[in-house]
């Protein structure tokens, strides 16, 4: 399994990616991400299109995809970063100081125009 994060928006517009993958992580921690991926709801078939859990916030608010990938399978929810749920944030506080986790940060993308 796994889980990239990925936070954008905001006044800076930069996107920042955390991404944890569990073949990299002892069984211990490899079943921990797996349990509060389960717990947040993020486990399920393949969507097609990503798609939005609640309704976006304000224009500088910063927005968090986050994207499952497992058995071959690829599920991607997205948030507004003021309505998480407590499993959505409590995923999200583990990745952040996950061991082995990768992360960048890029500059925003163009918009197209």
């Amino acid at each position: 399994m796994k889980v990239s994060v990925v936070r954008g928006a905001g006044f800076t517009g930069l996107v920042h990616t955390t991404s944890v993958d569990s073949s990299s992580l002892s069984s211990e921690a490899a079943q921990a991400l797996r349990d509060r991926v389960a717990a947040a709801g993020l486990l399920g078939p393949p969507d097609p299109e990503p798609r939005a859990e609640h309704e976006p916030g304000t224009p500088d608010e910063v927005q968090i995809g986050i994207t499952v990938e497992d058995e071959g399978g690829r599920h991607t929810v997205r948030f507004s970063g003021s309505r998480l749920s407590e499993p959505v944030q409590a995923l999200l506080a583990w990745i952040e100081f996950a061991p082995g986790r990768e992360e960048r940060i890029e500059p925003p993308h163009p918009q197209a125009g």
